[in-house]
């Protein structure tokens, strides 16, 4: 959401039901950011809303659309609702942007249902300068831990047991350390982290999310993915292209794709520039907020 208010043209303001980090994070950006459950702030969103050219919700699930619904209907204004999650909504007036083809294809068909993918800043994300061979190789995975099935762990320690010059970094996890494995727990340096890694690992279940960011942000930095071949990464992901999709549960077959990538350097790296060049040429978020910029013309023009 930061980065499509970043990059779109129509001069957007953001209203959270709480307060928070992300809502510090884009009044940083200089967004106009509002608190909904904010009593002193009352005024100023119902003089928003008396300015604004319509409401564009972000929901994970049916009763997250309510608040937006509400402000929508206060003014009569068009809402656009983008779906974050492998779940179905009842038939709204309004488009629906879904995040991933899975997504669009669970919706009510008689709602209107645009596909727009998730993006990522490609300038912030970028691949570093790697030397041809290095002494270690370091794993990065970076999501909250319920995302990552246990098995990961299972597929990781086969991986380190068979490969002494491996390292693992765990990012938005804590944990205890050890000499190989460290946790890192939540980074604001995520852009950096990535670009010091070699390769990314990391084992999403079914049902769980839409279309993973923090596969496209390794992507862009230039880092082969292996991940599950579930839903919410094998739009991002062409297996043996630009990473390696395996079975989901199979810890073998994910402890036989991460040594692989670790051993043959030369297929890590062509696997990791064809990585970057997906992002750029599928999952820039700049081309992403000029669609969402077009959807709103269009609704506008109605």
């Amino acid at each position: 959401m930061l980065e499509l208010c970043r990059f779109s043209e129509a001069r957007p303001s953001a209203i959270f039901m709480h307060d928070g980090p992300i809502v510090r994070a884009f009044r940083r950006r200089d967004i106009p950011t509002f608190v909904l459950t904010d009593r002193a702030q009352e005024d100023s969103i119902l003089a928003l809303l008396g300015r604004a050219a319509l409401v564009h919700a972000h929901a994970l699930a049916p009763s997250h659309l309510e608040p937006a619904l509400g402000l929508a209907g206060l003014n009569e204004l068009p809402c656009v609702v983008t779906l974050h999650w492998m779940t179905r909504l009842p038939r709204l007036k309004g488009p629906i942007v879904c995040v991933a083809d899975a997504v669009r294809k669970l919706q009510h068909p008689r709602n209107r249902r645009h596909l727009i993918h998730n993006g990522v800043d490609v300038d912030r994300f970028r691949p570093a300068k790697r030397p041809a061979r290095r002494e270690r190789i370091t794993i990065i995975r970076v999501c909250r831990p319920e995302r990552c099935a246990a098995f990961f762990w299972e597929a990781i320690d086969r991986v380190l047991a068979r490969h002494d010059h491996v390292d693992l970094w765990v990012v938005g996890e804590e944990g205890r350390s050890s000499d190989r494995v460290v946790f890192l727990g939540v980074r604001s340096d995520v852009p950096q982290l990535l670009r010091r890694a070699d390769l990314f690992a990391y084992a999403p279940a079914p049902g769980q999310g839409a279309h993973d960011l923090c596969v496209l942000e390794a992507m862009a930095s230039g880092l082969p993915c292996v991940v599950t071949d579930v839903h919410s990464v094998n739009e991002s992901v062409t297996s043996m292209r630009d990473g390696v999709l395996v079975p989901f549960g199979d810890a073998t077959a994910f402890a036989d794709a991460v040594e692989r990538l670790v051993v043959d350097h030369d297929l890590r790296q062509a696997l990791g520039e064809n990585a970057r060049q997906t992002v750029l040429e599928r999952f820039d978020v700049r081309a992403t907020a000029a669609e969402y910029d077009a959807l709103y013309r269009r609704l506008c023009r109605r």
